[in-house]
């Protein structure tokens, strides 16, 4: 099963295919990005010529169209492929995807492997060492523009979760991070969720410390240091299992340190319980009164990392 990462990238892409198209122009395809009038979604689905039974799928493709002669006109096709692990299959697939993009659309077309870890995009390059001709474009963090000002995130969401994914081992992992999170305050429940779950699992738990730390201190623990710490409170009772985190409410944003901190503790809160609904980890209602009584943004940073870690269900 793909996991939070994954799932982020390729759901950012879609909502902005736009961004898609400028990551693939910096890393050196030479696309006509001026000419582009539509951006649609193309099937996944691609055929093995040399077993038509064998149906590979990709997980996004995008079709760029230019108006010619009266009418929209395929020109750019791009497939994206989020990689977190090596797969050796992949040294067949991304050409196949490829081909069958341009002999379906009659148009150009790269495949764009993104991955937020260096061994990955490593290993992509040097699968097809022998064969450089055939190698997909490969996303590096230089390809990525770096989205530090919240009002760039704002206005830029989608390309702020992705520099806060692929900055998230750089020098500036952490004014990147805060931008996208702070940005994601104002974005709608079922997309914040979604993007809030990418950012933080891609984080080291060095970084979300650091967040927490640059926030004002907190005046109010309900909580002692000691019970904070407990190992109930950071890895949670995992049975009752109940659906939940749908019953908090944003908050006015007024001007002041403290309403800006208590929207991010409740962030914070909500997160927790959305990643661990998303592993299928039960939380009971002693936990649940714990975290939403906790106003310690370290130790739900702590909290939100290891929610992040835990596997996913296995399917039976």
């Amino acid at each position: 099963m793909p996991g939070p990462i994954h799932n982020g990238l390729i759901t950012l892409f879609a909502n902005n295919p736009r961004l898609a198209f400028e990551v693939a122009s910096r890393c050196g395809a030479p696309l006509h990005l001026r000419r582009h009038d539509e951006l649609q979604p193309a099937p996944t689905v691609f055929s093995d010529p040399a077993d038509p039974s064998r149906q590979p799928t990709a997980d996004w493709v995008v079709v760029a169209s230019a108006e010619v002669d009266g009418s929209l006109r395929a020109i750019d096709g791009l497939i994206i492929e989020a990689q977190t692990k090596t797969d050796l299959s992949k040294l067949i697939t991304w050409d196949i995807y490829r081909a069958g993009l341009r002999s379906r659309h009659a148009c150009r077309a790269w495949t764009m492997v993104i991955s937020p870890s260096e061994k990955v995009r490593r290993w992509a390059h040097e699968l097809f060492d022998d064969e450089p001709w055939l190698r997909p474009l490969i996303v590096l963090p230089e390809h990525v523009r770096l989205v530090r000002d919240v009002q760039d995130a704002r206005e830029n969401i989608e390309a702020a979760v992705l520099s806060a994914v692929m900055h998230s081992r750089g020098e500036h992992a952490v004014a990147s991070t805060r931008a996208a999170l702070t940005a994601l305050f104002e974005l709608p429940a079922e997309h914040r969720r979604c993007y809030l779950i990418t950012v933080v699992s891609s984080q080291t738990d060095s970084t979300m410390t650091k967040i927490a730390q640059q926030l004002p201190p907190d005046e109010d623990y309900e909580l002692s240091e000691f019970e904070m710490e407990s190992a109930p409170y950071v890895h949670g009772h995992r049975r009752g299992l109940e659906e939940g985190l749908e019953q908090g409410h944003e908050r006015g944003r007024e001007q002041g340190r403290k309403e800006s901190r208590r929207e991010a503790i409740d962030t914070m809160r909500k997160a927790i319980f959305s990643i661990l609904d998303e592993r299928g980890t039960p939380v009971d209602d002693d936990i649940r009164a714990q975290v939403y009584g906790c106003r310690d943004l370290p130790a739900l940073s702590r909290w939100l990392i290891r929610a992040a870690s835990l596997p996913y269900p296995s399917k039976h």
